[in-house]
């Protein structure tokens, strides 16, 4: 364990000459000298030592880009040395990519440069590229990790491309450097890191559980600071423990630096202790490594005005002893905003945080952070409160709306909050609040069109009053637009509650314009022709009581009012009821309307469920429509509504049997809570059901997940009971003998955000006999290419086994393909992935099948049935396919859903092989599962245009 006298002897020693000298107050000039040499550290120890100027980030170059040059002249302006924390150049770090895309660039600081390989870098086999051009600055290239010291700081540069668990070379030797670590400062780096905000699913960011080892051991080890790349952006976190919570005493601060020139990325779903980032901003990271503490600054290319700064003590190893955080007074420390009221998008209000201790006396050398509510927002961090307790910092944004402000100082939630009102910018764009919908010809366009007056940045103008006037954009029958068409905003919306068009035709849209703005093209809508004068959207249908129980005896009426445009009842029309759902007893209208326009019949059903109840008035279909829904009876019987399956000897029955609560017509009655229990009632084979029973039913089904019977035979049946209900027994199964079924491998995943016409995958080496199958997904802005061409990878040939096109349905721009070969002698290599045209950006998953039927050419044995589905604003999507002959086979789903983050989440039994996202604008993300014997496969996500690919893999006999 490393002593940390010398810092606190340090400290003692020359602080009465602290008075001789002005701290240092910006940490942009935290390393200006007064004229004695001497150096103010952030906490205050004067020391004729100065600080050691260490800078860099991650993710820099590529040859399709200038952005890496910009970077490069930040650094062109600072001394010292140069960290890289990998992806260094794209897209695989060749050795060509490094000498013709990095070196001309940050090349020029290569004699001064300690580098760390991120994957893109092992995209080419080992990293060659890398271990060439760094030469023994890299470190030894079957390794890649090393340290050094830096002034009174030691640097540790570590490889999270290869093993990083407990027990690995890497794991062990970086155990032993901290334990012969003698200095007090210590910083890490490489290329993953274990947080980061943005991307998964739900909240708190992104974890890479593999670098966790690495963490673990800094974190125990006294670590100050750990820095890594990988996403596509800057952010700055608290000090932390391994497990993600804040420790402000021994934490170890997280810094992710992958903004040397690579696209950006979002940083929406924050990280819990995240204190600042930035997705949109390229730069560097400079860091002024003191004898005892640290400062840090994060430094904007030319055009941006993003920054970041602040300054830390270092700390000792947990356990060791190390000076309190101040004390803060949640209640008596305040937070204000100034001025209260900023204009979108280049208004900028500053926020002034007080740190006071529970005696109202000020804190100085408090950490502070902001947080504020809302959407889009730039929020610069204070850093640092001041002699008077004071540290302020600002916020801005595009989205207007209150944004209130919180602070966090020392980690205590201070009790104040402000409110900063941003309001809309000048009126510059028209937008559709309401789209036009289909209407008969002639008829009123409802709901009302309305037009909303938008600043730049899309919101909405509340005090706008411009005349907004509506013409025919797209007209495919040559229509006329009446009503009134030139209306003033009021609130900012222009309202038309009147519009109509005379003529019949597909695809009209609507143009609207305002003197001054940019105008704006409505979504195509269609006119049909008007018939009997019966008018769709003037007419009803409602339902009374909207609400019965189940049963022949139980109905509701259904009541339809026919009337024409004007909105007067229209007699002796003939009304036709149509209902969703099954089981229905539906009675239509026994004569026409009468001369109130009126005509009932009623429904009733013996399956509980919502019943959407829609006319049709003479041949024309009402609007309007009803929902009348179905509650069940009271419980009378149980039903297998999973049943089992055949299985191995031993092994649980899946998937897991499903028994559920019914009324006497096989409802589900869904607040029952019954004991279910399950027993053999026909038993070939002598054998034991185990496995948890009874179970009790939650929500109306008890579910069996672990039952089993250690038996062979064939024709076996369970039966089910509970207190009061009619059992039941289930369909026959069988036991089998114990075989061997499918399992997948990954091969290799990936994504391109380039725009390119040929990708390239890593390399793979497939196994004799194994069906390889490769699901690509590509995106062009005007319109979906073919299916791509497949070559390589070991493989002689690749055929096509089912694609699909979405995102929209209407006029489709992605496709999503996959691919399957198989070898009895195949090589190996990377994959080539050839568009007719040039793609947005390419997604690919490649995966390896053992235990499958290997007859047929290239693999077709092993593919049985395959389906596909696509929708647009869908929450998710499945592929039913017909139930499987095997219980051995097994499901192959892929999902494309255009969102720019890793946000597919697997159907229920299913598991996850891969999931590729574009980062990018041209959002696309792609993910790929499986599962033994389930043929309905399913994923979710959350309002996206999506589509769905499911493939039956055949099992070998």
């Amino acid at each position: 364990m490393r002593s940390f006298a010398r810092r606190f002897l340090s400290r003692s020693a020359p602080l009465s000459l602290a008075v001789l000298f002005a701290a240092c107050s910006d940490v942009s000039n935290l390393t200006q000298a007064p004229p004695q040499q001497l150096f103010t550290t952030p906490t205050g120890l004067v020391t004729a030592n100065p600080p050691e100027i260490f800078s860099g980030a991650g993710d820099i170059a590529t040859c399709s880009s200038n952005n890496d040059e910009a970077t490069a002249k930040l650094l062109d302006n600072l001394p010292g040395k140069v960290f890289v924390i990998g992806d260094n150049v794209y897209p695989n770090g060749t050795t060509s990519e490094y000498n013709n895309c990095y070196g001309p660039t940050w090349g020029r600081h290569k004699a001064r440069t300690y580098p760390s390989a991120g994957n893109h870098d092992y995209n080419t086999s080992g990293a060659s590229g890398y271990y060439a051009y760094f030469g023994a600055a890299a470190g030894d290239p079957s390794k890649g990790y090393y340290s050094f010291n830096l002034g009174a700081w030691h640097v540790i540069v570590l490889n999270s491309n290869i093993s990083k668990i407990s027990g690995s070379a890497q794991n062990t030797w970086l155990k032993n450097d901290l334990a012969a670590n003698q200095n007090l400062c210590t910083v890490a780096y490489f290329h993953h890191p274990l947080y980061s905000s943005s991307g998964g699913s739900g909240s708190g960011g992104v974890t890479y559980s593999s670098v966790r080892p690495l963490y673990d051991a800094l974190y125990a080890g006294g670590a100050d600071l750990v820095m890594a790349g990988h996403r596509h952006f800057y952010e700055r976190m608290a000090p932390m423990k391994p497990d993600g919570t804040k420790d402000l005493v021994y934490g170890t601060r997280h810094m992710v630096v992958g903004s040397g020139g690579i696209g950006g990325g979002t940083v929406d779903n924050k990280f819990p202790t995240s204190e600042a980032a930035n997705g949109d901003t390229r730069g560097v990271l400079k860091l002024y490594l003191y004898d005892d503490s640290y400062a840090w600054k994060f430094i904007p290319i030319a055009g941006k005005t993003f920054t970041d700064s602040g300054s830390t003590a270092c700390h000792g190893v947990p356990g060791s002893t190390t000076p309190p955080p101040p004390t803060v007074s949640a209640s008596l420390s305040t937070v204000s905003a100034a001025p209260a009221t900023v204009t979108a998008g280049s208004g900028t209000a500053t926020i002034t945080v007080t740190a006071r201790n529970s005696s109202g006396q000020p804190v100085s050398g408090a950490t502070v952070t902001l947080a504020s509510t809302g959407s889009l927002n730039t929020l610069t961090q204070p850093g640092l409160t001041d002699a008077s307790g004071v540290a302020t910092g600002t916020i801005r944004s595009t989205v207007a709306q209150p944004k209130v402000i919180s602070a966090v100082i020392n980690g205590v939630g201070i009790t104040q909050t402000d409110t900063v009102t941003v309001d809309a910018d000048v009126p510059a764009q028209l937008f559709f609040a309401v789209q036009p919908s289909s209407e008969a010809a002639g008829a009123a366009i409802t709901p009302a069109v309305q037009v909303a007056v938008q600043d730049q940045f899309g919101n909405q103008v509340t005090n706008a009053t411009d005349d907004v006037t509506m013409t025919i954009g797209f007209n495919p029958t040559g229509g006329t637009l009446s009503g009134t068409t030139t209306i003033a905003a009021v609130g900012g919306i222009a309202t038309f509650s009147n519009l109509s068009i005379g003529t019949a035709g597909t695809g009209y849209k609507l143009h609207a314009d305002a003197t001054g703005l940019a105008g704006v093209m409505s979504a195509a809508f269609n006119i049909t022709a008007a018939q009997s004068g019966v008018s769709p959207s003037l007419s009803t249908v409602t339902a009374a009581p909207a609400t019965i129980t189940a049963g022949a005896g139980n109905v509701a009426t259904i009541t339809v009012t026919a009337k024409n445009g004007s909105g007067n009842p229209i007699s002796g029309a003939t009304v036709t009821l149509a209902s969703s759902g099954s089981d229905n007893t539906l009675t239509q209208p026994a004569a026409t309307t009468n001369a109130s326009g009126v005509a009932t019949g009623t429904i009733s059903s013996t399956r509980a469920e919502p019943k959407v109840i829609s006319a049709t008035i003479s041949g024309i279909g009402i609007t309007q429509t009803a929902t009348v829904t179905v509650v069940p009876g009271a419980s009378a019987a149980l039903g297998f509504t999973v049943q089992p399956s055949t299985t191995a000897v031993g092994a649980t029955i899946a998937p897991a049997v499903q028994v559920t609560v019914q009324d006497q017509f096989g409802n589900r009655i869904t607040n029952a809570t019954d004991n279910v229990t399950l027993a053999i009632g026909v038993n070939p084979g002598g054998g034991t059901l185990s496995g948890t029973n009874p179970v009790a039913a939650v929500g109306g089904v008890a579910t069996f997940n672990n039952l089993s019977i250690n038996a062979v035979g064939t024709g076996y049946k369970l039966t089910a009971a509970a207190t009061g209900l009619t059992g039941v027994t289930s369909a026959a199964f069988d036991v089998t003998t114990a075989s061997a079924g499918i399992s997948a491998t990954l091969l290799t995943g990936g994504n391109d955000l380039n725009n390119l016409s040929t990708y390239t995958t890593g390399s793979i080496s497939p196994s004799p006999n194994k069906l390889v199958t490769i699901a690509v997904s590509g995106v062009r802005s005007y319109g979906a290419s073919p299916s791509p061409t497949v070559t390589g990878g070991g493989m002689s040939s690749w055929t096509e086994v089912a694609s699909v096109v979405y995102d929209p349905e209407g006029a489709p721009l992605r496709r999503m393909t996959v691919y399957r070969a198989m070898s009895a002698a195949p090589g190996s290599g990377p994959i080539t992935i050839t568009w007719a045209g040039s793609q947005s950006n390419c997604q690919w998953i490649v995966v390896q099948w053992d235990g499958v039927e290997t007859s047929g050419v290239n693999g077709a044995g092993a593919i049985g049935q395959t389906g596909s589905n696509h929708a647009d604003a869908s929450n998710g999507l499945s592929v039913s396919l017909s139930p499987f002959t095997n219980s051995r086979n097994a499901a192959f789903g892929v999902f494309a859903a255009n969102g720019g983050l890793p946000e597919i989440t697997p159907g229920a039994g299913f598991t996850e092989l891969n999931e590729q996202t574009s980062n990018e604008s041209k959002a696309s993300d792609l993910q790929a599962e499986w599962a033994t014997f389930l043929n309905t496969i399913g994923a979710t996500w959350s309002n996206k245009n999506g589509a769905a690919l499911g493939i039956e893999i055949k099992a070998k006999p």
